[in-house]
């Protein structure tokens, strides 16, 4: 009886370790030879992407790092569809599941973050999308705001064009 239980305790471990991964089983995606290139307040710029998802939706990250792997930029796209698309970019807010985007600037753990600006149009297209190979192609045109002091002050991040391509 106990080798029967071996034998088969062996088997799910030896399958579970041969299945092929794709985006529908795999939480978490990042590769070092993915860049995503367009302009920042009309400056050409340069993010390494990394994808989530939770098998519904997925959260494509944008993030610029320093030498020493010190944060320093990150736009995030939470709540996007597992399809193609144009998807207008929302503000966040915890009583919906809308897509929406963030972008957070500074120096390691000393972040702002700034909000879409609810009027301008801000939209996130998914141009390819194969799951079974892990590819995802898309552009990025959106406008952030960050309100700080009194009286207030506005700074404002504007991206352009901003192309991603993904390839597990």
């Amino acid at each position: 009886m106990k080798n029967i239980l071996l034998i088969i305790s062996s088997l799910i471990i030896l399958i579970s370790c041969s299945k092929e991964n794709d985006i529908r089983s795999v939480q978490y995606w990042s590769n070092s030879n993915n860049i995503a290139k367009g302009t920042i307040n009309g400056i050409p710029s340069e993010s390494k992407i990394s994808i989530y998802s939770d098998g519904k939706t997925l959260q494509i990250s944008l993030t610029k790092r320093d030498i020493d792997s010190v944060l320093i930029e990150q736009f995030s796209f939470l709540n996007v569809p597992i399809h193609t698309g144009d998807f207008k970019l929302n503000r966040y807010s915890f009583l919906t599941d809308k897509i929406y985007s963030t972008y957070d600037a500074g120096y390691g753990d000393v972040l702002s973050t700034y909000c879409i600006d609810s009027t301008k149009n801000n939209v996130l297209s998914i141009k390819t999308l194969n799951l079974d190979k892990g590819i995802i192609n898309g552009v990025v045109n959106a406008v952030y705001l960050y309100k700080y002091g009194i009286p207030t002050n506005i700074d404002t991040i504007r991206i352009k064009d901003f192309e991603f391509t993904y390839s597990k």
